[in-house]
């Protein structure tokens, strides 16, 4: 890929690296991403990967053109990096600055460096141990952590709905105003219930279920949503349960 890249030192640790890439890779980008939507999403009267592009365009612009900043990031920014001879110590912050069709794509990564440390006088230096104590309710907690950690999932024997901490196996799909979201679709996704890592009413939603049901959740999704075309909106969810599994920890 061929990308102007410059550079400006911030601090000491950290640099700004400005990116530019040519309008021919965006549009190839666009094709790769509407490509990548238009296996997901199902549109009523298409079949699979059928869909025309104006119709994807039309109820999926957001979802394609987001897929199509993260193709061009991915391939751009490790170039970028080679040609300056940058080698940063953690991800890096990026803003994008412009992206359109016909446009050059062009963005900001403020990435942090490696300290460069300059240890002097240190040899005959005297330095005390410090000692720790350590409860035995500490070693508890390590050990549940571990045995968590590695515990395995196995299929659900006896006959019964969900409950908190079960993990669940399901594919759902969510709608705003009865239009398919294309970032909320998944097949065999797997979830924990009763940790935390899903919103609370799909959470909520999720329990007193048996293998088959199936469920309509509505949920409230924050203004900061990655995905800017459900951010702060309700959407509908519908839920098909396929699978429910329990974790057994390791004694």
């Amino acid at each position: 890929m061929s990308i102007t890249s410059t550079s400006k030192e911030i601090s000491s640790v950290q640099k700004q690296i400005n990116v530019e890439v040519p309008a021919s890779e965006v549009k190839k980008a666009l094709d790769r991403a509407y490509q990548k939507v238009g296996q997901k999403v199902q549109l009523k009267g298409f079949r699979p990967e059928k869909a025309p592009r104006a119709m994807l365009e039309e109820y999926y612009r957001q979802d394609a053109e987001s897929e199509a900043v993260g193709i061009l990031l991915e391939s751009s920014y490790p170039v970028a990096l080679k040609d300056l001879d940058i080698h940063p110590i953690a991800q890096p912050k990026i803003t994008v600055t412009s992206f359109g069709i016909d446009k050059n794509f062009t963005y900001e990564a403020l990435v942090e460096l490696r300290p460069v440390i300059d240890v002097k006088d240190y040899k005959g230096q005297k330095f005390e141990k410090d000692s720790v104590e350590i409860a035995d309710k500490e070693i508890e907690d390590q050990i549940k952590n571990i045995q968590e950690r590695m515990a395995q999932l196995a299929p659900l024997t006896e006959d019964r709905t969900t409950k908190a901490m079960d993990v669940v196996v399901m594919d759902y799909q969510g709608y705003l105003e009865d239009a398919p979201v294309a970032s909320l679709l998944a097949k065999d996704s797997v979830a924990e219930i009763g940790k935390g890592y899903l919103f609370p009413e799909l959470e909520e939603g999720l329990l007193n279920l048996k293998r088959g049901d199936k469920k309509t959740v509505d949920v409230q999704f924050p203004e900061g949503w990655a995905d800017k075309a459900i951010a702060g909106k309700k959407v509908k969810i519908d839920v098909e349960l396929k699978d429910i599994k329990e974790k057994r920890c390791l004694k």
